[in-house]
């Protein structure tokens, strides 16, 4: 410290300035700071940013589950109690009118739940939009469920969709008449939570 006093005041100053830097410097022990990690996206929001939770069956979230194997008969689930089938057109076009109601429908199937395997939608005739079918909590599908014909029975739920979720869910999946910027109120969409389900390749 003496010695540092006998220095010049221009010399001392250079000297701390240059102390102070090697000081604030990081070192191999010493790593930098990390940078505050980025806020999480909540719970109901997937890696897009949209917030899909709340429509059943559309959660991209979760754990992968095992495959589970299709039995000979095709049938998952609990066994069918209606014979007469609903068209899923007459669902889709008057979804009220069926909300807490039964049904037994079938169509084949354009697109399934590839990880959790808790949904499957389908067709009439082949056609957009689909009827998405929700089997969570009751059972998971089998992985190569999407082109064979799939039949199901379940209670119909009406969930409203607010207009930015309509509109993603129309660009992406064709619901809704398919066209984003006709879009302007909630939309309601018919889910049927199954309780049971057959695959064939009919």
């Amino acid at each position: 410290m003496q010695a540092f006093a006998k220095l010049p005041p221009t010399t001392l100053l250079c000297v701390l300035f240059l102390f102070s830097s090697c000081k604030n410097k990081p070192t191999d022990d010493q790593p930098p700071k990390a940078k505050p990690e980025p806020s999480q996206l909540t719970e109901d929001e997937g890696d897009d940013g949209h917030d899909h939770d709340h429509v059943e069956g559309h959660d991209h979230s979760g754990e992968e589950i095992p495959p589970v194997k299709l039995p000979p008969s095709g049938k998952l689930g609990e066994p069918f109690t209606l014979e007469k089938e609903t068209p899923i057109n007459e669902i889709l076009s008057h979804p009220k009118k069926f909300a807490g109601k039964k049904v037994l429908v079938s169509g084949k199937v354009e697109a399934q739940c590839k990880k959790r395997r808790r949904w499957f939608a389908i067709s009439h005739q082949g056609k957009r939009p689909w009827l998405r079918i929700s089997t969570e909590p009751k059972f998971a599908i089998h992985p190569t469920a999407e082109g064979m014909h799939g039949k199901s029975e379940g209670v119909v739920e009406i969930q409203k969709v607010s207009v930015a979720e309509a509109k993603h869910l129309a660009k992406a999946h064709k619901l809704f008449g398919g066209d984003a910027s006709k879009i302007n109120e909630p939309q309601y969409l018919p889910i049927v939570k199954a309780t049971g389900a057959q695959f064939t390749n009919k």
